[in-house]
């Protein structure tokens, strides 16, 4: 496919289309899309009033993601369609594949088990055409708010969804532009199952149903706080109960006093904590490993690579104003 045949309102970096051109998920969207345009069964330019909204395991955890889907129609956001995602850590890294080149390698392996824990969430939505004049999709990442907690505001959904506030653990997903719904849509479906989440996201899917389904997920789920401290004490317990005052020249006393470093945010300080840990026998539950891995590791790469960048507001802006 060549990029020149995409129409340009799908992204406003032509280097994106570019790589999107020779993206196998991408053209698969793509395709089905143009199938579907040309019968009359979806017209392509409704997606660009449409996005997509995932809600990750650490809204479910939280029991937040309902509070999140309530944020969505109270920002005159309509769920199109709905539907229950497992991720499996092949499909974690190719959902998340442009932006490996800036995510440090440490939060890419929590990211991984942090999406194994629960189901996901996937809702593609509507929102109304903005005097900005930028694509719903946009529309729907601004409204997610910022990676970095100090930058989110109070209405955005990764602030007002509640705590925890951190980096990995931030709830919700969105595709920045439309090309990016057309790629994530490729991965994520094919045939029947594409067609059919197409057919239901131009009819609209019921408020109760959307609902009812976060919802029935939930509860099929365990819960938790995602709090560090937390975390940290079920493993101080386990260490307790071992009964162990050394092994292989380890003290618990040593274990202890890594483990307050854990607590207190020393950064790289978990890694030191398990080794010790292991010598003693002790394994933190694979839950409780996540949380303290997720508030431990490094989130971006020293040196960053990227084949563009996350798109924002300001860049649909430039565009508009280049004409």
């Amino acid at each position: 496919m060549l990029a020149s045949e995409l129409p340009r309102w799908l992204s406003c970096f032509p280097t994106k289309l570019a790589q999107y051109a020779n993206d196998p998920h991408f053209c698969a969207g793509w395709q089905a899309l143009r199938a579907m345009d040309c019968d009359g069964t979806f017209p392509i330019e409704l997606l660009w009033r449409m996005g997509s909204v995932l809600f990750k395991p650490d809204s479910i955890l939280t029991r937040n993601a309902t509070e999140g889907l309530r944020l969505l129609n109270e920002n005159h956001a309509s769920v199109r369609a709905i539907r229950i995602l497992h991720f499996e850590p092949g499909l974690v890294r190719q959902f998340w594949q442009y932006s490996l080149g800036r995510l440090s390698d440490e939060r890419i392996g929590v990211l991984g088990s942090l999406m194994m824990q629960t189901p996901s969430v996937y809702v593609l939505a509507s929102i109304p055409e903005s005097k900005d004049r930028i694509p719903g999709a946009l529309q729907l990442t601004e409204l997610k708010g910022d990676a970095l907690p100090a930058k989110r505001k109070a209405h955005q959904l990764r602030c007002a969804m509640g705590p925890p506030q951190s980096v990995l653990f931030n709830f919700v997903h969105t595709a920045d532009e439309p090309a990016d719904v057309i790629r994530e849509l490729g991965l994520l479906f094919s045939g029947a199952n594409l067609r059919n989440l197409l057919l239901e996201a131009r009819v609209g899917c019921d408020d109760a149903l959307a609902h009812a389904t976060i919802t029935r997920v939930m509860e099929a789920c365990p819960s938790s706080t995602l709090d560090l401290q937390t975390a940290v004490n079920h493993v101080r317990s386990s260490l307790s109960e071992t009964g162990e005052t050394s092994a292989a020249g380890v003290t618990m006393s040593a274990a202890l006093a890594a483990l307050d470093d854990v607590a207190s945010g020393v950064r790289g300080s978990w890694s030191k904590a398990e080794a010790l840990l292991a010598l003693l026998g002790v394994t933190a539950s694979e839950l409780d490993c996540m949380i303290i891995s997720g508030w431990d590791a490094p989130g971006q790469r020293h040196t960053r690579s990227e084949a563009f960048p996350s798109c924002e507001k300001r860049h649909w802006s430039s565009r508009i104003s280049q004409g």
